[in-house]
């Protein structure tokens, strides 16, 4: 329980600070900006503040977008994290109430070798995803579990190094591949921090606008990493972006927690 408290700590501290870097920019605007005028007057003896008051008075223009788009990548990046995170808790938490591999759960078993065997078809490059992998921890680990020894490791990321952007599809996938309750059915929609972020009191509700919300910011998300410099963000995205995955970091704890032994 203690990492899985940790795990949602630390992305909450996360989403914390996206949320305090995109209200920064609107205190500059607000004080260092709309109050331009009294603080020249106040710091009209001191020719160097007031200089760099000049100079930020000259900034008063420049757009949010990019600062906007860049934390609404971030969110999403933060949230997809702690997926991560609670996948590999849980799936090592499940390993470590047994004595042997093969006292896991056919299903479970059947799904770590399977994921296990993807990742080990990228061997021959040295890499995964782009970045260098430690192929020979993995088979090291599958060897401890074909013997069925004890103790054993069963490497316990395998199940998310593959997984992409987590869209609700995706999740629902993952839930069911380490015998997690799924996770909008109703899942999520029981949690009153969803709840809360739709203003919607049916559990069904709340569930069904939590995976459509998801499925809508990762699809932005992939609209801006893929290059349209078109694509906008305004505040008030950001802001919805922010507070609903930080409440689906709620949500996702409370469906995960009493699955923990």
């Amino acid at each position: 329980m203690a990492k899985l408290d940790r795990a949602k700590e630390r992305a909450l501290a996360y989403i914390a600070e996206l949320r305090q870097t995109s209200e920064v920019r609107q205190y500059f605007m607000d004080i260092v900006i709309g109050l331009n005028g009294p603080l020249m007057g106040y710091f009209s003896h001191d020719p160097q503040v007031k200089k760099r008051l000049i100079a930020a008075t000259k900034l008063k223009g420049t757009p949010a977008a990019a600062l906007h788009r860049g934390l609404f990548v971030q969110a999403n990046s933060v949230f997809e994290a702690y997926v991560r995170d609670v996948s590999t808790i849980v799936a090592e938490n499940r390993a470590a109430n047994v004595n042997k591999y093969s006292d896991l759960p056919d299903s479970f078993r059947g799904q770590h070798i399977h994921y296990s065997g993807l990742i080990l078809q990228h061997m021959k490059t040295g890499t995964l995803a782009g970045q260098k992998f430690n192929f020979e921890s993995l088979t090291a680990a599958l060897g401890q579990c074909f013997t069925d020894a004890s103790p054993f490791s069963i490497m316990p990321e395998v199940f998310t190094l593959l997984m992409g952007n987590v869209t609700s599809e995706r999740l629902e996938s993952l839930f069911e591949k380490i015998d997690l309750p799924e996770p909008f059915n109703v899942g999520v929609g029981g949690c009153s921090s969803i709840k809360r972020v739709f203003g919607e009191r049916r559990n069904v509700v709340a569930a069904k606008l939590a995976r459509d919300k998801l499925d809508d910011i990762v699809g932005k998300r992939n609209t801006l990493v893929h290059g349209d410099l078109s694509a906008t963000v305004e505040q008030s995205d950001l802001d919805e972006a922010i507070d609903f995955l930080e409440a689906m970091i709620e949500a996702l704890y409370e469906v995960a927690r009493p699955t923990i032994i």
